[in-house]
């Protein structure tokens, strides 16, 4: 099984993390908010889901899964880097793409060589190139790849569409 890190926790990266832990998968959860991590590590999800406190729970007894604050050396070792960042919407219902892409470039410099970082975050079509052009200008020789799974939850049936999905997409280059 792998070290998987889920970075942003709340509706997706909240499933996200407690199904890859359910699954056998060592899983941190990192995220800003200390109130979040505080509920997270008592098994109170963000936001209501069935089933979801619970296999929180489960995965914090059996030592698959951990809720923790940012923190430089949060990455170390961790073969998946899983963003799951909610994209914040404004007045106008448009959504601010560029929180995500920043978030993203934030802890690049944290990571080790040879991580990929995988989103599932709704990112718009072009993004994942700016983010290789962003590695390629100032962290080369960390030789970080990229891949895109399309964030499809739904409220009420999270659980079962991540670890029952009608069909999975993963987009990467390599």
């Amino acid at each position: 099984m792998s070290n998987i890190c889920v970075l942003g926790l709340w509706h997706l990266g909240t499933v996200t993390a407690a199904c890859l832990a359910s699954v056998g998968h060592k899983v941190i959860g990192i995220d800003d908010d200390k109130n979040n991590i505080k509920k997270l590590n008592l098994a109170e999800a963000p936001i209501f889901e069935p089933g979801l406190n619970n296999m929180i729970k489960k995965g914090i007894e059996n030592g698959n899964l951990l809720f923790t604050q940012n923190t430089k050396n949060s990455f170390h070792g961790l073969e998946v880097i899983w963003i799951t960042f909610d994209s914040p919407i404004n007045n106008e219902d448009k959504a601010d793409f560029e929180y995500v892409l920043n978030q993203i470039k934030k802890i690049i410099p944290n990571l080790d060589d040879n991580q990929l970082v995988m989103i599932s975050s709704q990112i718009p079509i072009g993004s994942i190139r700016k983010l290789e052009k962003f590695v390629d200008e100032r962290y080369k020789h960390k030789n970080i790849s990229f891949a895109y799974s399309p964030e499809n939850l739904r409220l009420g049936k999270a659980i079962d569409n991540f670890l029952e999905p009608d069909r999975i997409v993963v987009g990467v280059r390599s």
